[in-house]
């Protein structure tokens, strides 16, 4: 689980055929520009997750990064500003990440621990709606 994971796949909503994983090549055959490039920019995040945290981060221009500091973000010794930081906690071997959602869902109080797990072929899936591949094991 710890190291740095980037997209693989996105779901797209298809009205045809219900959510659809689109794969980076997928993405940059569609024909909506617009569309396109707001995929494209979800796909350039990446995660880092360590013993004790959860950090989405995501690419910044090398002539930003300077004005990006001054302002307080928290930017990275590889060019990325840390866009979310949460904890992490690992009960019986399986890890945890606080996604801060809180509230009820159908009654039920949620506490904004989600667990952090890898399918059949080793991929991160955060979400139905993304899937992330290892890219590097610290």
């Amino acid at each position: 689980m710890i190291g740095k994971w980037k997209i693989k796949h996105v779901a797209k909503f298809d009205p045809e055929c219900g959510f659809k994983k689109l794969t980076m090549d997928d993405i940059l055959a569609l024909p909506d520009e617009e569309e396109r490039e707001e995929l494209l920019d979800m796909c350039n995040v990446v995660l880092e997750i360590t013993e004790t945290s959860f950090r989405i981060l995501q690419p910044i221009p090398a002539e930003e990064i300077e004005e990006a500091k001054a302002e307080g973000i928290e930017v990275t010794d590889d060019g990325f500003v840390v866009a979310q930081n949460s904890q992490v906690k690992v009960e019986n071997g399986v890890y945890y990440y606080n996604s801060a959602d809180e509230g009820e869902i159908m009654d039920e109080e949620i506490d904004g621990w989600e667990e952090l797990r890898c399918n059949e072929d080793g991929d991160l899936e955060l979400n139905p709606m993304m899937t992330f591949e290892r890219i590097k094991v610290d």
